[in-house]
């Protein structure tokens, strides 16, 4: 937990009661034009999309992170063989605050917690400076991938040890 500005900071599990939210948060115009997969999601797509990640066996990590009782952005881990594809993504009201930096930083502490030994990787479009900074203030490596930025960083295991 991280306190900011007198108020309280944690990540809790993304509920199916969370559907209308994240589907609110990623069909905001700035989001889609920052997202991998910018097309605008039809409703009840994304409910199906979620109920199939919610229930899947294979290993995610889902989190909205919360200033205290409001909800300021969610993120998710994509992780096969020992590789988290993170997807992110912080509310348009709450924009240019250190938030990103935050829901990185508190997921990273949550994993080191948990023992798990990931490399998290971020793809990130060059026009989005502000993810290109979170990911940078916290020592992930850049490097180029086709038309993205990629981060990458190790954690666990004394993170790269």
């Amino acid at each position: 937990m991280i306190v900011t500005d007198e108020r309280r900071l944690y990540l809790r599990p993304v509920e199916l009661s969370d559907a209308r939210l994240l589907f609110q948060w990623r069909n905001e115009k700035a989001t889609r034009a920052n997202s991998l997969h910018s097309e605008e999601l039809v409703y009840e797509d994304h409910v199906r999309w979620l109920e199939s990640v919610l229930g899947t066996t294979k290993a995610q990590y889902f989190f909205i992170l919360m200033a205290d009782l409001v909800p300021v952005g969610q993120i998710r881990l994509s992780v096969e063989n020992e590789m988290a594809l993170i997807s992110y993504s912080i509310d348009a009201a709450r924009r240019a605050r250190g938030y990103g930096h935050m829901i990185l930083q508190m997921t990273e502490d949550k994993l080191r917690e948990q023992s798990v030994h990931l490399t998290l990787v971020g793809y990130v479009k060059e026009e989005n400076v502000a993810s290109q900074r979170a990911f940078t203030s916290l020592q992930y490596r850049e490097s180029r991938e086709n038309d993205l930025l990629r981060y990458e960083k190790v954690i666990g295991e004394a993170d790269n040890i």
